[in-house]
């Protein structure tokens, strides 16, 4: 039997989708790899590419769609947080757009008596900072909690319930 020097078809297909010439694929153990060198990109300028493909993969068992955009997710998307160390990675997805500012629980809006449709709001430094600014915002320093444990003395002398001192 004698064997044609042509690639057969689908080595050639193979190549041809990978972008490369098919002399230049490698055969190793029985396999046929297309080795290409891909240049890098800066972190930065590829991060708003791949959070929007993240974005727009997920998918929820019930959705809702609330603006023009036709975008569904499970409650209305009002901000994006997006950061790259301390840089917003910019980018607009179902109407709202990246920044650094975040808002606050809604207890926090009921506490400040704030009129329909306005928020409190806090701003996010760097992404190493994000676990903190959240909790800090969602401390309330009324709370009987937080009160008690900056007045109260959590000792066997004090006479107060160990079980309810912080810490």
């Amino acid at each position: 039997m004698m064997l044609s020097a042509q690639p057969r078809p689908p080595r050639r297909a193979f190549a041809r989708g990978q972008g490369i010439d098919v002399a230049d694929l490698v055969t190793r153990e029985n396999y046929v790899y297309a080795v290409r060198s891909v240049a890098g990109r800066p972190t930065a300028a590829v991060l708003p590419e791949l959070l929007l493909k993240l974005l727009d993969g997920l998918r929820w068992a019930k959705t809702m769609r609330w603006n023009s955009s036709g975008i569904g997710y499970p409650r209305p998307l009002r901000w994006i947080v997006a950061l790259y160390g301390d840089q917003v990675v910019p980018l607009q997805w179902a109407g709202a757009t990246s920044g650094r500012t975040s808002r606050g629980p809604r207890f926090r809006d009921a506490a400040a008596r704030l009129p329909a449709g306005e928020f409190t709001t806090f701003a996010v430094a760097s992404a190493d900072a994000y676990e903190e600014a959240v909790a800090a915002a969602r401390r309330d320093p009324g709370s009987r909690r937080a009160q008690g444990a900056r007045g109260r003395t959590c000792s066997p002398d004090s006479g107060h319930d160990r079980r309810r001192c912080p810490g």
